[in-house]
């Protein structure tokens, strides 16, 4: 398979090696970069000292890693399209047959970017405005271009022709030069170009998140409850 596989971990060993066993069962090889500190060189400026409060950093730091992932699949490999995910995803038991699936129509449709995993807390409708159909195919899945506040990076696909354009644009100058724009990947990386998700999607998060905003946590747990079913490993 002509496609690189990474994932973003943050010295989370426990879901590290869960996240290697998931793609190991499936024959795949997952890599992972070096995480970002807080305090990496990058980050390191009066500038940012003085304007990124130290929430902010580490939301950038998790920018980067993303970042790093697209870097090291341009400089260490020759194929032609990457998978970068997140490390608390579970994935398909059939994920490499939907994966070919997924990577036709990728390619048929001309996108730039396909979510294979994102949050959506409830079923998706065929006919949804805000989530124009974009196809439909004989298996039952459906490509759909969708509205700016979806939220996820779970698991996104793309070429290296848009990896390096995103690497070009998304630097730290970037960022800095307007403190007020998004600097994560769910509102950069996931959304800039030709868009689309695939649905039903191919990786599904856990549900289980590492923050007291009671909030966030229930809709992390509806965008679980609402999708999950014994298609995930």
């Amino acid at each position: 398979m002509n496609i690189s596989f990474y994932c973003v971990n943050f010295k989370d060993t426990e879901r590290r090696n869960k996240m290697l066993e998931r793609f190991n069962n499936q024959n795949l090889t997952l890599n992972f970069v070096p995480p970002v500190y807080v305090d990496d060189e990058r980050l390191n400026t009066d500038f940012i000292h003085k304007n990124v409060c130290k929430a902010g950093k580490r939301i950038w730091s998790i920018m980067l890693q993303h970042l790093d992932s697209l870097q090291h699949f341009l400089d260490n490999t020759d194929h032609e399209f990457v998978i970068v995910c997140e490390d608390d995803i579970k994935i398909s038991k059939t994920f490499v047959k939907e994966l070919h699936l997924a990577l036709y129509h990728y390619l048929d449709l001309k996108l730039d970017v396909l979510l294979l995993g994102y949050l959506l807390d409830r079923k998706l409708e065929e006919n949804e405005g805000d989530f124009k159909l974009l196809r439909k195919t004989e298996n039952n899945f459906r490509f759909h271009d969708f509205p700016y506040h979806l939220w996820g990076s779970q698991m996104y696909l793309m070429n290296r022709k848009h990896a390096k354009f995103l690497l070009e644009k998304y630097t730290v100058e970037y960022a800095m030069a307007d403190l007020k724009r998004p600097y994560n990947p769910d509102w950069t990386l996931t959304k800039d170009g030709k868009k689309a998700i695939i649905y039903p999607m191919l990786a599904l998060e856990e549900g289980v998140t590492k923050t007291d905003d009671e909030g966030q946590n229930q809709f992390h747990a509806r965008c679980l409850a609402v999708n999950d079913s014994d298609k995930y490993n």
